[in-house]
């Protein structure tokens, strides 16, 4: 009879997670309404605009895996992104994931990644 090895459990865990934009080399992208903001991760950056100030770019951290999602934190700009359905509010469009998000101590709430709904 063959015996079997242990594998630890957070080894398998570790298979479930999502990988992030950045380490997958697409661009991930998020945004909120009220007040309109975006942000971008990828190519080694964090891009962040906003319709209330002007756009800044800072390196994207290695994004460090959470509970339910991962965190990109650097000294201006946090990005959480909580895999858990999201609606913009403002179209029929439903995201994978809630983002949200701190710049210059001010907390934004929004949604990213992939979408669904109309054009």
């Amino acid at each position: 009879m063959a015996r079997m090895r242990s594998v630890p459990f957070a080894l398998l865990l570790a298979g479930c997670a999502t990988a992030p934009a950045s380490n997958s080399g697409e661009t991930y992208r998020a945004l909120g309404t009220e007040p309109f903001w975006s942000v971008a991760i990828g190519g080694g950056r964090m891009i962040y605009d906003s319709a209330n100030g002007p756009r800044f770019s800072v390196p994207a951290p290695p994004p460090r895996t959470t509970f339910n999602g991962h965190r990109y934190e650097s000294r201006r700009l946090t990005v959480d992104v909580v895999h858990t359905q999201c609606s913009d509010g403002m179209s029929d469009r439903t995201y994978a994931d809630t983002v949200l998000v701190n710049v210059d101590g001010e907390s934004l709430r929004g949604c990213g990644g992939a979408w669904t709904g109309p054009e």
